[in-house]
């Protein structure tokens, strides 16, 4: 009802009831009411059709529908239930955040037309040892397995939030970790609402808790029972994108800042810091330049550290066009024992996968199981590196074609050595290449400025996919377009939209840095 600054509430078309809140109290007050006279020709209309795409998917509804007889509230409710149960379509609720209008009215949808930990298939994981499908029920009298999603760093210890599976987690429990196989002691138990804690005696399976005791496990680890173990689907995070140098004001602050780093990168798995090999600076990765804004006002804000920053620069990748063979040779002298290494290697472009895998086409007696993990190492070491511009390396597999050994003078050491440099002649004669991440877009706008958002996207090298009309008067732009021109791309479309416009964007894949792009990159 009302848009924009006339917006008042909205109206639920299955029960006919219009939600008014109240401003005074920020909408913590909702009053349930009558359509108002003005709109109640609509809501038919709206409800009309949405029993028309309810009747497409339930056989119930489809019945009353073809009777011409209307469906109940109660009826339609549990129809549109079993229809987001199945997957068929999603049902919608509006609402402003801003203006806090539209909370309660969700929370009320969540519980109706959303699946309870009942309403699910059993979750499936393996057994750590045996790699066999293992399944447990939501059901307290099950093995307990739960997962750690989130981390929470406090001065008094770390609050790791479970999602409880099956079986139930009680304070002083001793779980099992089974991606460090060790055992875990929990100390309390808390229901969580919002920063405020509320102690439990048991989280038992399908619920929700926060935990006080653990102290190595991370954000996506199993917690499970030791005589049933199960190792639940890990939780896959993107690879950072965007880095930015940062350096402490003073070297006092500099200690301060690697604990505050280290807290920060428990709590975030698509955080990560460390230092560059080359210029010796302290680089903070991340999702994007929004993400690195909010970590760097954080260190300053929250952990009171002073510091300065650089420009976000993007991270690139390489990777090979062809493929190329070479030999790297180590030979030297090392506390009087002389050590020799011969590797030959042979790279090739393998698109589609992103990290560089390593087989043998070399088989030797002589090749023991160290030999062949020194190399395995060597190589992708040297990958993970770069060649070019020390970005690591993608889109490649690498092969054992070629080894040379002396008795006594070979060893690991020396082999993982001569497979580094092997790896970087290798690369250097496979025509290497720079990538660089592409990521996904979705602009909404108002029709108005349709053509200034696609202006603008032409200047940043952007490959547009879609562009098509939802709602009344909003378009939609989707698309493709590379990280490094997204910079500030939030100042730039409220600019061309003065403010209406909102935008997602999304890793998609990564592509070839056009080759005089390529040139002002490496030279920097």
């Amino acid at each position: 009802m009302g848009i924009e600054s006339s917006f008042v509430g909205m109206i639920d078309v299955i029960g006919r009831r219009a939600f008014f809140f109240d401003e005074d109290e920020l909408g913590a007050k909702v009053s349930s009411r009558e359509v108002p006279e003005e709109f109640r020709d609509e809501v038919e209309i709206r409800r009309a059709e949405l029993v028309e795409k309810v009747a497409e998917f339930d056989e119930v509804i489809l019945e009353k529908y073809i009777d011409g007889t209307e469906p109940s509230e109660e009826e339609l409710i549990q129809a549109t239930r079993r229809v987001t149960l199945a997957f068929q379509a999603v049902p919608v609720l509006c609402g402003s955040s801003l203006r806090n209008k539209g909370v309660q009215p969700l929370l009320d949808k969540i519980v109706e037309l959303l699946p309870s930990p009942l309403d699910v298939p059993p979750v499936k994981g393996v057994d750590p040892k045996t790699g066999r499908e293992e399944t447990r029920e939501t059901d307290p009298s099950e093995p307990t397995a739960a997962l750690a999603f989130k981390i929470i760093a406090l001065p008094t210890g770390d609050l790791t939030f479970l999602r409880v599976y099956s079986g139930s987690v009680k304070p002083g429990a001793r779980l099992f970790n089974p991606r460090l196989t060790k055992f875990e002691r929990i100390s309390q138990v808390y229901r969580m609402a919002a920063d405020q804690r509320k102690a439990m005696a048991e989280c038992r399976s399908g619920d929700i808790c926060a935990v006080t005791g653990l102290k190595l496990t991370s954000t996506g680890d199993t917690l499970c029972n030791e005589a049933r173990k199960i190792l639940l689907e890990k939780m896959a995070f993107p690879e950072t994108l965007v880095s930015v140098a940062i350096e402490p004001e003073t070297n006092a602050e500099r200690e301060r800042l690697e604990v505050s780093l280290g807290t920060i990168s428990r709590e975030d798995p698509t955080f990560k810091y460390g230092y560059d090999n080359e210029t010796g600076q302290l680089l903070i990765s991340g999702m994007g330049e929004l993400h690195l804004e909010i970590i760097t006002h954080r260190l300053i804000g929250e952990y009171k550290v002073r510091l300065r920053s650089g420009e976000p620069r993007v991270s690139y990748r390489e990777t090979v066009t062809e493929a190329a063979q070479n030999e790297g040779v180590f030979e030297s002298i090392v506390g009087g024992k002389p050590m020799y290494g011969k590797v030959l290697l042979m790279v090739e472009p393998n698109p589609g996968v992103l990290a560089p895998t390593f087989d043998f086409r070399f088989s030797d007696p002589r090749l023991t199981e160290d030999l062949r993990k020194a190399i395995t190492e060597g190589a992708l070491g040297a990958a993970a590196s770069g060649v070019l511009a020390s970005y690591p390396s993608i889109y490649l597999k690498v092969h054992l074609v070629g080894a040379e050994f002396r008795e006594t003078e070979t060893t690991p050491a020396a082999f993982a050595a001569a497979a580094s440099a092997a790896y970087k002649n290798t690369f250097e004669a496979a025509h290497p290449a720079l990538l660089e991440p592409l990521m996904s877009f979705e602009v909404s706008t108002p029709e108005d400025y349709l053509g200034a958002v696609i202006n603008d996207f032409g200047r940043r090298r952007a490959t547009i996919s879609h562009v098509g009309s939802r709602g009344t008067n909003t378009q939609v732009v989707k698309g493709t377009v590379p990280l490094s021109e997204m910079f500030g791309y939030a100042t730039a479309v409220r600019s061309l939209s003065q403010g209406r416009a909102v935008y997602t964007l999304e890793p998609s894949t990564y592509q070839r840095v056009p080759e005089e792009v390529a040139k002002k990159i490496l030279l920097v």
